[in-house]
């Protein structure tokens, strides 16, 4: 056994001794942190969110992943397919918000940082009729649209879209829309108020009547538009859970009767209207490739691409877990004026999300490989090997999006974001339909990480190293 050399005690007893008593000392600190140590404080909040939004996610994922099984068992690969392409409109119809939800998120972590909760209540009840005003003005839009008009049918054109009733179903989406959308603001309170976790219970409520819903509709043999109805209505409705959670925590509660007044509502639209074109290209973005896909290659792409994003989705899910928690802090240290513990973070969460992205794109691999054969044995949907490693890449890629993209939501810092958010919009509508319809699932992966490589990231991160010569030209000047 080769000895050690005198004088060198790489692990000796005292500095084990020592770390140990450091993280004791950090877990009490964390644990009842002092009430003068705001830092702790919102550490505290982000670590508890953390940890029961991680345990509702494991619930959600595996849900998830157990609907796709029966869900192909009952529709058929291509019928699948078809209702991935429609369904994933739910999430493309978010952005009419027009960043109302965010808008209301920041305004909370505005009120917290400056102590003024008591407000919460009549900004929520008066934010809450703006929105409701607009998701019904959408819906009458969206129906006479669907109903007046053949874009419908040019938009989800070809014989497998034919061989459903696809206004019926169309309808069925947006009234589900026209629901969801006012139900959105409490999941945006919850994280505005650094309680993530609230809005995770809620999401977690709306995975497991999913897959009771897909469940239901596959035993009692229902038809393709009543399969939509049961899928896409009872998890946007769970998320009144989050609304009966947050009551319980703010003392007073959260009275949905009281005084209302629209010109502050219209405030808080004012304040998300900066939002809007960024979270109308994550939308596009996310939910794109798969509407590009079932409409412009075939069902079996969308189905395929499908099984990926399920498997693929949790990891960044695991990391948007953490960022969700840490971007009302962010905003909310930045209003209390906390410079210190804000560049701290951000240095911390630039390293990590880098060292996230690449553990990502590892697994993301391997659970490709070993969950897909268990999900579904039909050849037409196992993935080829050039798409197992592109989509791999591309969800690393994604983390580290995701990551810049939240620091720079926390900082209200919005200029940069919105001229991409421009130039990718304008990508998506001309590259990505072509890249669907000529080259599938590889021509839709390769577009997307040339966009993230060669545009996204760059701009993002010049967002954040334009703020930290700001705060340190600041420091400087003081």
């Amino acid at each position: 056994m080769p000895r050690i050399a005198e004088g060198v005690a790489p692990c000796s007893a005292p500095n084990r001794r020592s770390m140990v008593a450091r993280a004791a000392g950090l877990w009490k600190k964390l644990k009842s942190p002092p009430e003068n140590d705001i830092g702790a404080q919102r550490w505290r909040k982000i670590f508890v969110s953390l940890g029961s939004t991680f345990s509702s996610r494991v619930l959600a994922q595996g849900c998830n992943l157990l609907m796709v099984p029966i869900a192909l068992r009952y529709l058929g690969a291509e019928r699948f397919g078809v209702w991935m392409t429609l369904t994933s409109s739910v999430s493309l119809l978010s952005f009419f918000d027009f960043g109302i939800g965010i808008g209301l998120q920041n305004r909370v972590a505005e009120m917290m940082g400056k102590e003024r909760l008591d407000q919460l209540g009549f900004c929520m009840r008066s934010t809450l009729a703006v929105l409701v005003s607009i998701s019904v003005f959408v819906f009458v839009a969206v129906t006479f649209f669907i109903f007046g008009t053949n874009i419908a049918f040019t938009i989800f054109q070809g014989t497998h879209f034919a061989a459903i009733n696809l206004r019926d179903a169309l309808v069925v989406i947006a009234a589900a829309f026209m629901l969801g959308l006012p139900l959105s603001l409490f999941p945006r309170i919850a994280f505005g108020l650094q309680q993530g976790w609230i809005s995770s219970v809620a999401a977690t409520c709306g995975t497991v009547l999913s897959l009771l819903a897909v469940l239901t509709a596959s035993l009692l043999r229902v038809d393709f538009t009543s399969f939509v109805a049961f899928t896409v209505v009872p998890p946007i409705a769970a998320q009144a859970v989050g609304y009966f959670l947050l009551a319980r925590r703010i003392p007073g509660g959260l009275p949905m009767l009281g005084p209302v007044s629209f010109g502050e509502g219209l405030e808080t639209l004012k304040q998300g209207a900066h939002y809007v074109l960024p979270q109308v290209t994550g939308a596009v973005l996310m939910q794109g490739p798969m509407i590009f896909l079932g409409t412009q290659s075939s069902p079996f792409s969308a189905a395929t691409y499908s099984i990926l994003t399920r498997i693929g989705t949790p990891f960044q899910q695991l990391q948007q877990m953490f960022l969700a928690q840490i971007w009302p802090a962010i905003t909310e240290a930045m209003h209390r004026g906390d410079t210190e513990w804000l560049k701290k973070t951000l240095r911390r969460i630039s390293r990590a999300n880098l060292l996230f992205g690449s553990f990502a794109a590892t697994f993301v691999a391997f659970a490709v490989l070993w969950l897909f054969p268990l999900l579904t044995r039909d050849i037409a949907l196992k993935p080829s090997w050039p798409v197992v490693v592109l989509y791999s890449v591309h969800v690393g890629i994604m983390c580290v999006v995701q990551g810049l993209s939240n620091i720079a939501n926390g900082l209200c810092r919005m200029q940069l974001q919105n001229y991409l958010a421009a130039l990718s919009v304008t990508f998506a509508a001309t590259v990505l339909p072509f890249a669907a319809g000529g080259y599938g699932i590889n021509g839709v992966l390769s577009a997307m990480l040339g966009l993230n490589c060669l545009l996204t990231i760059p701009f993002l991160y010049w967002e954040y190293v334009l703020y930290l010569r700001h705060t340190e030209q600041t420091s400087s000047t003081q």
